[in-house]
């Protein structure tokens, strides 16, 4: 009998150390236990997008953003709101404004692009011809302006000249709303326009010309589209 409690005694021995080897072995083998490895996204830059679509703007009052642009990237068209998002800054008062394209999702990455906020075009309500004078009146901007300038043209026989103006003159302050200019008595007429500015900072941004009106020597004008 004590021959078999030794021997029982040892088989439990070795099937113990074997069961350690084993377990031993399954926690340094790597295909003992299966690893869950999450695949990573490769997100693509947008930094070298093209944008396409963005205008220059008159200003509103009120903040003014871009409706129909496209970006690419490598040829491929994005979807703003699922691969980029869109911020602005500076997109109220005349200047330059920023607009700021983030990437989304599978896309990563800044660009940003400006775009220009002008004055508003003001419009010439007269013009009268007085000898070597001519009295411009205009309705003023009321905001975003800090002056105006007048642009004539003259030509001693009638409309024709290729030339859109001769030449540029200050109209005056935000607050000016007419202008008296010395002239050539013996022109047959002038070709009148106008145009509003803003200084920000140590840029000027100018409005569009306004429609011309032509002054005649009788005194009297016509608007004209020549």
């Amino acid at each position: 009998m004590k021959g078999k409690k030794t021997f029982r005694t040892a088989f439990m021995i070795a099937v113990a150390a074997a069961m350690a080897v084993l377990l031993l072995l399954e926690g340094s083998m790597p295909f003992a236990q299966p690893v869950a490895v999450e695949a990573k996204t490769v997100r693509t830059s947008i930094t070298a997008a093209e944008v396409e679509g963005i205008k220059n703007k008159t200003w509103t009052g009120k903040r003014i953003k871009q409706r129909e642009i496209d970006v690419y990237v490598s040829g491929i068209h994005l979807l703003e709101g699922r691969d980029y998002s869109v911020s602005y800054k500076h997109n109220k008062n005349v200047g330059t404004a920023k607009i700021i394209i983030k990437g989304k999702e599978n896309y990563k990455g800044t660009i940003t692009k400006t775009f220009f906020i002008f004055p508003q075009t003001p419009r010439i309500i007269s013009g009268k011809r007085s000898g070597s004078k001519l009295a411009v009146k205009w309705k003023k901007i009321n905001h975003q302006v800090s002056g105006y300038q007048v642009a004539l043209n003259a030509h001693k026989r009638g409309p024709g000249a290729n030339l859109r103006y001769a030449e540029i003159r200050s109209a005056g302050g935000r607050n000016t709303t007419s202008k008296t200019f010395s002239i050539g008595a013996t022109y047959k007429w002038y070709r009148v326009w106008i145009r509003s500015y803003k200084k920000v900072g140590d840029k000027i941004y100018y409005s569009g010309w306004s429609d011309k009106i032509t002054c005649f020597k009788d005194g009297t004008f016509e608007r004209d589209d020549y």
